[in-house]
């Protein structure tokens, strides 16, 4: 995957263009399915962004169907819907979402939550008298 800076003068969100170049990575092969993505840190480096803007990108890819991940392990290519096929492919939910995307959402949401609860608690011990 080619290493570069991002467009500055691009009109996308600096997580929409780390996910287009990892879809057009994934659409021309570059990414095979089962491989694993570079890690959030190491792609918030190649492209000169935090974390968090990885996290969006790889989000946006989740939703999509195209990279799954599991905290502790990364982030994996998955096969595309259409090469799915068969008895392999993935129902959808009933916002059109296949299982897999409703765990990660759900997952997202409970990580985001759990932060939350974490800095609260940190301000709420640093008020203690």
């Amino acid at each position: 995957m080619s290493s570069e800076r991002l467009d500055l003068d691009d009109p996308q969100r600096p997580f929409e263009q780390i996910a287009a170049k990892l879809r057009a990575a994934i659409d021309t092969g570059e990414l095979q399915p089962g491989q694993q993505l570079k890690s959030v840190r190491a792609l918030a480096v190649e492209y000169g962004v935090s974390g968090g803007t990885v996290q969006r990108a790889l989000g946006a890819l989740r939703d999509e169907g195209l990279v799954t991940s599991w905290q502790g392990r990364g982030a994996y290519v998955r096969r595309k819907p259409a090469e799915a096929g068969g008895k392999d492919a993935r129902p959808s939910g009933p916002r059109g979402n296949t299982p897999d995307a409703d765990l990660d959402q759900l997952r997202r949401t409970v990580e985001s939550l759990a932060s939350r609860v974490e800095a609260i608690e940190q301000q709420l011990g640093s008020e203690a008298p």
